[in-house]
């Protein structure tokens, strides 16, 4: 009996031991892309400096549901589907001017709902929302040889 009992608490430890380990790992996705260029929990977005200790201010450039993107030293690119979550959320927090600007946004994004985005990080223009057709063109345009791994 007390050898199951033991058994049973080095099975139990093993557990806590793993979602421990799981649950600290999920304070969400970040990625530095050069230049203060960030990728954190879906979105793509530029570093705002003056933010206090535990405090990451960041403006959201390309929004929430980014699934795949590649960069260089020039370039971010990056394939998004829109969510609507995401224009319910910001809506609450923004001026009625910037959140009529945000709807529109995502009026555009959800006409085309694959969405292809391409931010030049020398003079920081963003190219987006595009359809792949525009994309490619864009790229094209701009000398911009990323590939996206979809």
């Amino acid at each position: 009996m007390l050898l199951c009992q033991e058994s049973f608490m080095k099975s139990h430890n093993c557990i806590f031991f793993l979602l421990m380990m799981v649950l600290c790992g999920c304070h969400g996705d970040y990625n530095e892309l050069g230049g203060e260029y960030i990728y954190i929990n879906g979105e793509i977005g530029k570093q705002i400096h003056g933010g206090g200790s535990g405090y990451f201010p960041y403006e959201s450039l390309i929004p929430n549901r980014v699934l795949y993107y590649n960069y260089d030293d020039s370039y971010i690119v990056a394939y998004q589907v829109p969510e609507k979550e995401w224009i319910e959320f910001k809506k609450d927090y923004v001026s009625k001017e910037v959140a009529d600007s945000l709807q529109n946004l995502f009026v555009k994004m959800v006409n085309i709902y694959y969405c292809y985005w391409i931010v030049s990080k020398q003079d920081g223009v963003i190219y987006g929302p595009l359809s792949k057709t525009n994309f490619i063109k864009t790229c094209d345009s701009l000398k911009c040889r990323l590939f996206l791994d979809q």
